[in-house]
Order: C-alpha cells, then sequence, then structure tokens
C-alpha cells in the first residue's frame, strides 16, 4: 500500500514537472513569435562607381535594393555600401558570401569576409560590385530588368555552419527560426508525455509505465541542446536593378518625312552628316528635341534625336512700270511658301498690254509667281494706244436697253436691268446659251452683244402627277400612290409641306392646281350639311373665328356644283360651273392679289374681301382633307385627283 502510495506521489510529480516544460515551452514559442527581426538593414549607399556609369533613384526597403543603373563601358561598375545589424543574442562568424545571379552581361564581386566577426548587436558594412562584363551586340537586349539575391553565410559561436537562408526581405513572421523550431517540439513532445502520465493505469504495468515517462522526460531535457547544436543563419539580399547597357548609341535624324538612324558607340563623335537641301529654304544645322543645335565636334554620350532645320528664304521683286502706277501696289519680296498674283498698273490714255521679263518675253496681263518658285523676278509693264468697243444687248424679249461704249482695257462698269412680265432676270451673258456671265468688272476685249438670262418667276415646289385616290375618312391611301415623305399624319390626305401665308412666303406669288379625275357628290362626307374637298390652307384654332383660307366644296344648295370658299373673318363663296365639266382647277397669287380659274379659262380674281387678310400662318398646303392646327385631318374628300402641284416665287438675288 506504501509502495502504491509512494509511486502515486512520483507520477504526480513527474506530471508536475511536464506541465511547467510545456508551459515553459509555449512562452518560449510566443516569445520567438513576437521578436524582432534577426539582421536589418540600417543604410545602404553607392560607395563608388566609374566616371561612366551612372546611378539613379537608389532605395533599400523590406531589405531589398532598387536603382536604376546605366552603364556606357565594358568595365564599368558601381559599389554599394549596405549595413547590416546583428540584433540576436548570439555571435556569428562569417563564412562566404555568394549570389545567385544569372545576367551574362553583369557579374558581383565582394570584398573578402570569410572570418569575420559578426557579434551581437554589432552593424557591420557589405561592399557588393556590380560590374558590366560582356558587350551587347542586339541593341534590343540593351534595357534589362532582373533580379539578384546575395547571401552571406554565418556560423554561430559552437561553430556550426547555416545549410539553409534566413530571407529578411520577407518581414512578416520570426526571423529566429531556430528557436522556434525548439520549443516548438518541446511543447509537442511535453504535451504527449502528459497524455501518457494522465493514462497510465495503478498496478503490476506501473513500473514498466514510469521507465516510458522517464524516458520522455530525459527526451524532453535533452532537446534544447541537440537543437543548439544545428543553429545556423544565411542572410539573404535582393538587388532589384533596371540597369540600361548603353555602350551603343542610338542617333536618330530626321529630313522631312524620312527618318534615319545611326549606332555609334558612347562617346563617338557623328561622322560628318550631309546637308539635306530644301528647295527655297537655307539649311541652318540639325536641331535637337529641346531646340538646341547640334555640335558635331561634342561626343554623343546618351541616345539622340535631331531634325534637320531650314530658315525660309525671301526672294526680291522688282518692277518697271514705264510711267504708269498701281493704286494698292504690288509685293516686293516672296517666299517659296506664297502664291502671288500682280495687280496690273493703270497709266493715262494708253492702254496695258502685259509683263514681260521673268515671265517671258510675251506681255501677259495675268501674272501669277505660283507656290513653290523660287529666286529674284524682274516685271515691266507693257503699253500701246485708245480702242472703243461697242456693246449691245439683246434683252431677249425684255424692254430695250441701250447700247453702251467702253474703252479699250476699261471695265464696262454698272449694268443696266431690263423688265419682263412674269419672269425673273438673272444676269447678262456673252452668248445665247448664257454660258459665261459679265458683271460690272468685266473688261470687254472687242465690240460685242450681251444677251439677258430669264427664268419663270415661280418654281415648282411640290408636284404629284400620278392618280390619287382618296377614300374619306374610312379608308387610307392606297401604298404607293404617294412618296412616304408627302403622306398624311393619318394616311388619307397629302401635305405638300408648302406654307404659303407663313411668315417665309408671305408676300410671294404662287400657283396651286390639279385636276380632278372622279367625284361623286352622293358619296362625301357630311358636316354641317355641307360637303367638303381638295386643297385647304385654313389654320384651325379651335375657336369659331375662321383665319384667312380656302377650301373647295360641293354647294349646299346644289349638289352638281362645286365652290370655293375664300376667307377672312367670315366666309366669301365663289361658284364655279357644274362640277361634270370641270376637270382642271388652279388657284394663284399675283402681286399680292388672288386669283382662280376652271379648266384653263378665264382668270377670275377671288372676292375683294378676301385679299384684306392681316394674319400670317404655317398651316401647311393640303390635298384631300382639310388639316387643323394641331395636325388633325376633317372633311375628308371621296374621289380621284392627278397633277397636284404646288409653285412658289423664286427668290429675288441675282446669280
Amino acid at each position: 500500500m506504501r509502495e502504491l502510495q509512494k509511486k502515486s506521489a512520483s507520477k504526480k510529480v513527474a506530471i508536475l514537472i511536464v506541465i511547467l516544460i510545456f508551459l515553459f515551452s509555449l512562452f518560449k514559442v510566443g516569445q520567438s513569435l513576437a521578436s524582432t527581426d534577426s539582421f536589418i538593414i540600417t543604410d545602404a549607399a553607392i560607395s563608388s562607381k566609374s566616371d561612366t556609369a551612372e546611378v539613379n533613384n537608389l532605395n533599400y526597403e523590406d531589405y531589398s535594393l532598387k536603382s536604376n543603373i546605366v552603364f556606357h563601358k565594358i568595365g564599368d561598375s558601381v559599389t554599394y555600401r549596405i549595413n547590416i545589424k546583428n540584433n540576436e543574442d548570439v555571435n556569428y562568424t562569417i563564412v562566404s558570401v555568394s549570389d545567385n545571379n544569372e545576367n551574362e552581361y553583369i557579374s558581383y564581386e565582394y570584398d573578402n569576409y570569410e572570418g569575420v566577426k559578426f557579434n551581437s548587436k554589432d552593424e557591420l558594412s557589405f561592399y557588393i560590385t556590380e560590374k558590366y562584363v560582356k558587350e551587347i551586340t542586339d541593341i534590343a537586349n540593351r534595357d534589362q530588368t532582373f533580379s539578384t539575391n546575395i547571401y552571406i553565410t554565418l556560423v554561430d559561436e559552437n561553430g556550426e555552419e547555416s545549410q539553409a537562408e534566413i530571407p529578411i526581405n520577407k518581414p512578416s513572421g520570426p526571423k529566429t527560426g531556430d528557436n522556434l523550431g525548439i520549443y516548438a517540439t518541446m511543447a509537442t513532445v511535453s504535451l504527449l508525455t502528459l497524455i501518457v502520465l494522465v493514462k497510465m493505469k495503478k498496478g503490476q504495468n506501473c513500473g514498466k509505465h514510469m521507465k516510458l515517462y522517464s524516458m520522455l522526460l530525459i527526451g524532453i531535457l535533452v532537446i534544447p541542446t541537440v537543437s543548439e547544436a544545428v543553429t545556423f543563419k544565411k542572410i539573404d539580399i535582393t538587388i532589384d536593378n533596371i540597369v540600361s547597357l548603353q555602350d551603343k548609341i542610338i542617333f536618330t535624324y530626321k529630313v522631312g518625312d524620312v527618318v534615319n538612324e545611326k549606332i555609334l558607340n558612347y562617346n563617338d563623335l557623328v561622322d560628318e552628316l550631309e546637308e539635306p537641301e530644301k528647295n527655297g529654304y537655307n539649311f541652318i544645322g540639325w536641331q535637337k528635341e529641346n531646340g538646341d543645335l547640334l555640335d558635331l565636334n561634342t561626343p554623343i554620350t546618351e541616345d539622340t534625336s535631331v531634325e534637320a532645320k531650314y530658315e525660309i528664304i525671301n526672294y526680291n521683286i522688282s518692277y518697271n512700270l514705264d510711267g504708269g502706277s498701281i493704286e494698292s501696289g504690288n509685293p516686293t519680296t516672296y517666299t517659296v511658301e506664297d502664291e502671288i498674283t500682280l495687280i496690273n498698273p493703270t497709266k493715262s490714255g494708253v492702254k496695258f498690254t502685259g509683263w514681260t521679263g521673268s515671265n517671258g518675253n510675251t506681255p501677259q496681263t495675268s501674272v501669277k509667281i505660283n507656290k513653290g518658285s523660287t529666286g529674284d523676278k524682274t516685271y515691266k509693264a507693257n503699253w500701246k494706244e485708245p480702242e472703243t468697243y461697242e456693246i449691245k444687248f439683246d434683252s431677249n424679249g425684255g424692254n430695250d436697253i441701250p447700247s453702251k461704249y467702253v474703252a479699250e482695257g476699261t471695265a464696262i462698269g454698272k449694268l443696266q436691268i431690263p423688265e419682263k412680265e412674269n419672269y425673273k432676270f438673272r444676269g447678262w451673258y456673252t452668248d445665247n446659251s448664257y454660258t459665261t456671265k459679265v458683271n460690272e468688272n468685266t473688261v470687254p476685249t472687242e465690240s460685242t452683244t450681251y444677251y439677258a438670262k430669264w427664268v419663270d418667276w415661280l418654281e415648282t415646289v411640290f408636284s404629284i402627277e400620278s392618280p390619287v385616290t382618296f377614300n374619306g375618312k374610312d379608308v387610307a391611301i392606297a401604298d404607293g400612290e404617294v412618296p412616304d415623305q408627302y403622306l398624311g399624319s393619318d394616311g388619307k390626305f397629302v401635305n405638300s409641306h408648302v406654307a404659303l401665308f407663313s411668315e417665309e412666303n408671305y408676300d410671294k406669288d404662287f400657283e396651286i392646281g390639279f385636276t380632278i379625275e372622279s367625284f361623286d357628290p352622293d358619296d362625301q362626307d357630311l358636316i354641317e350639311k355641307r360637303q367638303y374637298a381638295f386643297v385647304n390652307t385654313k389654320d384651325e384654332d379651335g375657336s369659331t373665328n375662321i383665319r384667312p383660307g380656302f377650301v373647295f366644296r360641293v354647294l349646299s344648295s346644289d349638289k352638281n356644283k362645286l365652290e370655293l370658299a375664300a376667307a377672312t373673318n367670315t366666309t366669301k363663296n365663289t361658284t364655279f360651273n357644274d362640277y361634270r365639266t370641270v376637270n382642271y382647277v388652279k388657284i394663284y397669287r399675283q402681286k399680292k392679289k388672288i386669283y382662280y380659274s376652271i379648266n384653263g379659262g378665264e382668270k377670275k380674281l377671288i372676292n375683294l374681301d378676301f385679299q384684306n387678310y392681316t394674319g400670317r400662318f404655317s398651316t401647311e398646303t393640303t390635298f384631300g382633307a382639310s388639316v387643323q392646327q394641331d395636325g388633325t385631318p376633317f372633311r375628308h374628300l371621296r374621289g380621284t385627283l392627278s397633277n397636284m402641284y404646288v409653285k412658289l416665287e423664286v427668290d429675288d438675288y441675282q446669280e
């Protein structure tokens, strides 16, 4: 019994020891996780470089060095000084410095650091030289971006060399990985031992179990010693470089739109470039992108682009006017970019026959210095005695215009305008085919006749010649009978898109016409006991007042007759012949008065009350239905019309 109690007490002591070891291991693991970097870079700089090497934007961050390097010659080098601090409580000795560089054009060299002590809390300076060792033959490989790792291998105070690297350029996580492994192992083994002890049974197997946990305790206590014997370190420094190997320089020179290229060695002079020629310009040199001119005696040390630079030449123009004069003068200089037409001189009592000189020996009255011309110019004025030309005018049916007499070499001056009823004058021409028009600046070269050109005062602005059948308000016009742009909003009427009484057309003459192919007065739309049809220019505003316009309709008292309703503020009617004899209807306005005619017969004036309207409105002329102000149709026609047209007075301008 006493033996069992003794063994139980021993077991409790063992469990307590294992628990303490487990808690101690967890504490050390946490301490290891919270530890600072083993080694840190405190400073980095350029220690030295060759004269033709360039270094830009050197910086270090997270244990990585970055810079932009330009090497111009084989052998160019840059030496970095990197300060590293040992943050551990362990003293180390440097074994070697190596790298993983695979770039064939760049090598890395180091001082001899073997055997150098790197004690706890000390800071050492490492010097690493980056060198250009192999010439670039392909210009496409000149600019390179690559990364190299520099490894500093250390052993601790126990003299054990590292077999793995510590990636100090990865700042997250512990940097003392050896301690983390030791105490994590201790924690695991002690936990397993604790489990075994707790599950141990009393009795005859107790001795066996006690032996087992004794061996586990010994193993736990041996772990720190064994782990300490294999502690190691390897520092990893990354060098990220953008390197430009510029022992070859690209020299680009542009002439106009042609771009040429030369490959030069660094610090070479540009071979003599042939001076380019440009018509009308003097070459003054090769201009760089910054605006300066290239000095061919200065070596080229970087990629250079130049363009041929010129200055324009001013040429002289001299004149011999031989007693004549020019009111506004001619230019006395010009350039290759100018285009000049000489102004001819005048001289009292004589005629200018032309210029001679740079334009040749034959006098020319029209001389031009064309764009692209070069060289100085000389011109002489030539003269001869006064002819007089008679200019006759054929008014072509208009009133007579008397002849005009013009001295040779002078302009004809202001021309009279003839008149012809119902026509617009469109100018005087040198022939009756109207190919060459004349004006007050025309200079006759002989006696001749000018011909008047006329046009009808009306032009057709809307026309549909083919028959169109209107089916009243029930059925739309058949497809294809009316072009889409003239088909009314409901497809049951025709819209000319011409507003005869708008602001623009209010004072213009017009003519409206159509032919009645078929019309049955018994088949019309009854509205207020009246039957309406044909043309509408009324502006319906929804009120009881009817604005100026006119509508053809069946006479309410006699269905066999048509009447024209022309309105101001009250309706005024004009009655036509029997509808069966009405084939062709025309309404027109001339000189502000409106007329109508039937079948091409007598022109009749519409009631004078209609002429005095004062309103102006923009409702468009329609056929087959009247259209209200909101665009909706009413008073539809049942019948067939053809040859519908609208003519409008042409503008008064002269061509």
